[in-house]
């Protein structure tokens, strides 16, 4: 862009002071502009000036001029309207940083999204275009490396916070669009889950004190009957008597009920009691598990949050502290 004589830039200066606005009506004039989408906080640099012909480039993209038509015509109808002054410094760290001085990110679109593609204003689309924007600007940002002046802290600082407040809006909109479906799924689930829990628990409770009581007395007997088969066994062949072969070593026919379908059986299921916890924990510690080194870090870290640095709050366990930006 060339400073020529031709541009006068005493009506953008005089807007720039209070960020102010072109009168839509107003004649283009040269200047320095942000061109703000307020569906989640973009806005895109803007430079208009006068080389011959009145110009205007958005986002840093080639110039268009009337020759552009359509194109020219949507600008002076659709965006000059909307344009917000800004200081030409403003505007340079925009196309260099790809983010504005106060954390404001730039849309993906070179052209500012005004194509008939653009999804409409307010949707959930729309929202979800602006937050990969964000995202595109938070790349960018982090490519560039870490801060080196104040005031890339306070840029980088900005887009952090329009980062976090985008994330509300996603998880805002997502909950509204996702309830209906969590109200549906609640209403099919009242109309089913009670009857199958029903269900479910009188099978087990059948099992528990009707089944099971019976099976474990026919299990003690039948472990009797082994036993006594066994003993009387070694005792003829002690006395040089013909016997019954005793029973078999190998695990005998299960216990069960039932004449239709799956048989109900009395099989093993093992618990582990615990006898000593402290005893327990210690040996916890000494295993590489990632679950059981989680759980005991999170543990640690709240034992931390009331204890000072270099304190210990409990056996094995130390107070650190680090630095970390929030």
């Amino acid at each position: 862009m060339s400073d020529t004589a031709e541009n006068d830039w005493s009506a953008w200066a005089a807007l720039k002071a209070n960020k102010g606005s072109p009168k839509p009506d107003s004649d283009i004039f040269a200047g320095f502009w942000k061109l703000p989408n307020g569906i989640a906080g973009t806005a895109l640099p803007v430079a208009t000036w006068k080389d011959g012909a009145w110009l205007a480039s958005i986002n840093g993209a080639d110039a268009i001029d009337r020759d552009c038509g359509a194109e020219w015509s949507g600008f002076l109808a659709k965006t000059w309207p909307k344009l917000v002054a800004v200081e030409h410094e403003a505007y340079l760290a925009a196309l260099d940083k790809g983010v504005w001085p106060d954390g404001t990110p730039l849309k993906k679109d070179q052209r500012g999204g005004m194509g008939d593609n653009a999804p409409p204003e307010g949707s959930v689309e729309a929202l979800l275009a602006e937050a990969a924007g964000h995202l595109e600007s938070a790349r960018n940002l982090v490519k560039a490396g870490g801060a080196k002046t104040e005031e890339d802290a306070d840029i980088a600082s900005n887009l952090a916070k329009t980062l976090t407040e985008a994330k509300a809006k996603v998880i805002a909109a997502h909950k509204v669009e996702k309830q209906p479906w969590l109200d549906g799924g609640r209403e099919v689930d009242n109309k089913f889950f009670p009857t199958r829990d029903g269900l479910e628990t009188a099978a087990k409770t059948i099992k528990d004190r009707v089944i099971n009581p019976f099976q474990v007395e026919q299990r003690r007997l039948r472990d009797e009957e082994i036993a006594r088969k066994r003993a009387e066994a070694e005792a003829a062949a002690a006395a040089g008597r013909e016997a019954e072969p005793p029973p078999s070593a190998a695990e005998p026919e299960k216990v069960s009920s039932g004449s239709r379908g799956r048989k109900t059986s009395l099989v093993e299921r093992r618990y582990g009691e615990i006898t000593d916890h402290e005893a327990f924990a210690a040996f916890l510690g000494k295993m590489k598990s990632v679950v059981i080194l989680s759980a005991l870090e999170t543990a640690a870290n709240n034992l931390a949050r009331n204890h000072g640095v270099g304190e210990t709050p409990a056996p094995g366990v130390i107070v650190r502290s680090r630095m970390v930006t929030v």
